[in-house]
């Protein structure tokens, strides 16, 4: 299980190396499903994250074949921000929590318009 102090640290990272503009290395396929591995299986021990999880599964599906589908990924990061966003608004207002949470949805919606296929 995640402590807090993990679950921050992974929720920068993410967005840090998901936001199109300032990435430490572009972020291909293959570093986009470690990051996802990252995140599948503490989340899948939360009932009421499922569907974030099914999404996250089905991004890691898209980017490990041969031929990754740009608008497919599109989609399905589009979708990963509406549902962090949502999950942000469940967690209350207090602490850093709900704001890391926005600033990972609002990196989805940018990297979604550059998806990973482009720097595979």
């Amino acid at each position: 299980m995640m402590t807090l102090a993990d679950t921050t640290a992974l929720l920068e990272e993410t967005t840090t190396r998901i936001n199109p503009q300032a990435p430490p290395a572009p972020l291909t396929a293959t570093a986009g499903v470690a990051l996802i591995d990252q995140w599948l299986e503490p989340l899948q021990t939360a009932g009421n994250l499922q569907p974030l999880v099914q999404t996250l599964s089905e991004l890691k599906g898209q980017l490990q074949v041969a031929t990754p589908e740009k608008d497919a990924i599109q989609t399905l990061m589009s979708s990963l921000a509406q549902q962090t966003s949502e999950f942000g608004m469940t967690v209350g207002s207090e602490g850093e929590f709900p704001a890391l949470l926005e600033g990972l949805a609002a990196a989805l919606r940018q990297a979604s318009d550059t998806s990973l296929t482009d720097a595979a």
